[in-house]
């Protein structure tokens, strides 16, 4: 092979290289801190309920079902990995709307499941707020139903996978 040979097809790994780096990756949020709202009524818009205050850090723990890892794929597609007292119990597959900051339920069986969401990209670490409903039950044994859940957010720190 000569010289010339090689240095002609020599930039073909470096398009590659290119071409992957540019492929849009996952954005993994993890590291949940969950936290009560307060005036969950205060400026909201389509959102079921507003997630601009937060108020007292609660424990996952004492929660029957919490956001445990959130992951943003391509074309807005959210999916939500839920666990309660430390085990996953499931996912929800999620559409998100930046504009109305809310993420919808793909399912046709639960079209009533809107979250209020906020993906703050332009921050140093990426982070996203997630509102959802749980209700507080320290002893999975004792929950009960017939107790109002609490409006809550998780804030969670993200990276790209």
């Amino acid at each position: 092979m000569s010289p010339g040979t090689f240095g002609r097809w020599s930039w073909i790994p470096l398009v590659l290289l290119l071409a992957s780096a540019c492929e849009s990756r996952d954005l993994v949020c993890e590291q949940a801190r969950y936290f009560q709202v307060l005036k969950p009524d205060f400026l909201v818009r389509a959102a079921p309920f507003s997630i601009e205050r937060l108020g007292a850090e609660v424990k996952s723990t004492d929660l029957e079902r919490v956001p445990d890892a959130l992951r943003l794929k391509s074309g807005n597609r959210v999916v939500v990995d839920w666990k309660s007292h430390g085990r996953v119990i499931g996912h929800s597959d999620l559409i998100f709307s930046p504009d109305d900051e809310l993420a919808k339920s793909t399912s046709p069986d639960t079209p009533e499941d809107v979250y209020p969401m906020r993906h703050s990209p332009r921050r140093a670490i990426e982070r996203v707020r997630f509102g959802f409903r749980a209700l507080k039950c320290p002893d999975p044994d004792s929950c009960t139903k017939a107790t109002e859940p609490l409006l809550l957010a998780a804030e969670m720190a993200c990276h790209r996978e």
